[in-house]
């Protein structure tokens, strides 16, 4: 079973920020990035559960080759995409969305 993927708009412009300063550094790393999220964005629709709770209901999954975390919460049959964000980055910034959301 599939469940319906939901890219919030903030998630949208992580993508979409590391995406141009992946491009500055070398054009083909922009588009691997874009790639592996992809990937990671495919596999939760298949299995969302497959990670636990980190903070309230909100999930985290790692990206391989990037130092990315995916931030997301799963609600009825929707996977909810918060927050695409570097792994060094102050954790309030992601727990702020998943508050809003």
């Amino acid at each position: 079973m599939t469940y319906r993927l939901i890219v919030k708009p903030e998630a949208e412009a992580d993508i979409d920020e590391t995406k141009r300063w992946y491009r500055r550094q070398r054009k083909r790393l922009a588009t691997e990035f874009v790639e592996e999220v992809g990937k990671i964005l495919a596999r939760l629709q298949r299995m969302p559960k497959i990670h636990g709770a980190l903070y309230k209901d909100v999930r985290r999954t790692r990206l391989a080759r990037f130092p990315y975390t995916v931030f997301y919460r799963v609600v009825r049959r929707q996977v909810r995409i918060l927050a695409v964000m570097h792994q060094h980055r102050d954790p309030a910034a992601w727990q702020s969305r998943a508050d809003a959301d």
